[in-house]
């Protein structure tokens, strides 16, 4: 693990070699939770609620692709993709909104189609697990993970009597997306 700081954002990175190289950041940034939270609430999606590998809320996967808030957030932390994005150009396809309440978890999974995800934490709650580096991270407000699409990660029962919200959001590779 690594530390380093980057303007206003604390990272920490780790890495893994399994089959392929894998990679996760952990950073914290200054940001207004919530403008989020409120988004979030607004948009909840029956479509989409305890229909993914969220057995929680959520909104649609595109709810916060074009949000102004959201894009200068991303702006910032794009710089810390530049080493994983070398050869490739990523867009941001997906950015949607989660709500843990008391009882709801995520399954474990990945976003293998995906190159680049990350998760925005709004909220303090139950930590979000990575079982290829056999880590637990605890979410706190303004807390960010961006991580290898390849890496699977699930988040426990909410123990707690609070909801736990959060943003997660998927980079895709432009050309790949061009081409179907």
């Amino acid at each position: 693990m690594k530390n380093k700081k980057s303007n206003h954002i604390m990272l920490k990175h780790y890495t893994k070699d399994v089959m392929i190289p894998t990679w996760l950041y952990e950073g914290q940034s200054e940001i207004d939770c919530n403008y989020y939270i409120n988004k979030i609430k607004e948009n909840i999606s029956d479509k989409h609620s305890y229909a993914t590998n969220v057995s929680g809320k959520m909104t649609s996967w595109d709810c916060f692709v074009n949000d102004e808030k959201f894009l200068e957030f991303i702006k910032s932390i794009m710089p810390l993709l530049s080493h994983h994005t070398r050869s490739i150009q990523v867009i941001l396809k997906e950015a949607w909104g989660n709500m843990l309440n008391p009882g709801d978890h995520v399954r474990n999974h990945d976003h293998r189609n995906a190159e680049i995800c990350g998760v925005l934490y709004l909220t303090e709650g139950e930590p979000i697990y990575f079982p290829q580096y056999n880590i637990n991270i605890k979410p706190t407000p303004g807390k960010f993970l961006l991580f290898h699409s390849m890496i699977s990660h699930s988040v426990p029962t909410n123990q707690s009597l609070q909801e736990r919200y959060s943003l997660a959001f998927n980079f895709y590779n432009q050309f790949e997306l061009d081409s179907n």
